[in-house]
C-alpha cells in the first residue's frame, strides 16, 4: 500500500466495528474499530460509525472496491493508529490518533447508550 492512503485514511476518520459493547468507553470504541480494520471484518468496522457516517463510509468502500480506488489490503491498514488521548463530556468525545508523525481527532457520539464514530458532525 502506498504511503499516500496515510493521509487519506486520517483524513476520512478526522473529518469528525461485529457486535457492539454497550459498556465500552470511546478509545476502546476505537481501538475495537481497529481490531475489526485489521482483522478484514468491514461490516463489523462500519458498526462502530454512527448511522450517517456509516452510510458515507460505506458508500465509499462501495465505489472504492468498484472503481479500485483502495486496494484490498487497504482496511487492515487503518489499524496502524496509535491512541494519544482521549476526552469525554457527557455524550460527545474526541480520541486523538497518531500515524506515523500526523495526529488526529476522531469524534464519538453516545446513541442509546454506546459510542459511534461521527465522521460527519463538528
Amino acid at each position: 500500500m502506498s504511503r499516500a492512503f496515510g493521509p487519506v485514511l486520517l483524513l476520512l476518520l478526522a473529518g469528525g466495528l461485529a457486535a457492539c459493547d454497550p459498556a465500552a468507553g470511546p478509545e476502546e470504541v476505537v481501538r475495537n474499530a481497529m481490531e475489526d480494520a485489521r482483522a478484514g471484518r468491514l461490516d463489523a468496522f462500519l458498526d462502530r460509525f454512527e448511522p450517517r457516517s456509516r452510510d458515507a463510509l460505506g458508500a465509499f468502500w462501495a465505489l472504492s472496491d468498484r472503481y479500485g480506488y483502495l486496494g484490498p489490503d487497504a482496511l487492515p491498514h487503518m489499524a496502524d493508529l496509535t491512541v494519544v488521548e482521549t476526552e469525554a463530556d457527557r455524550d460527545v468525545a474526541t480520541v486523538t490518533v497518531r500515524d506515523g508523525d500526523r495526529v488526529g481527532r476522531l469524534r464519538l457520539v453516545r446513541i442509546g447508550g454506546e459510542w459511534k464514530l461521527d465522521l460527519l458532525s463538528q
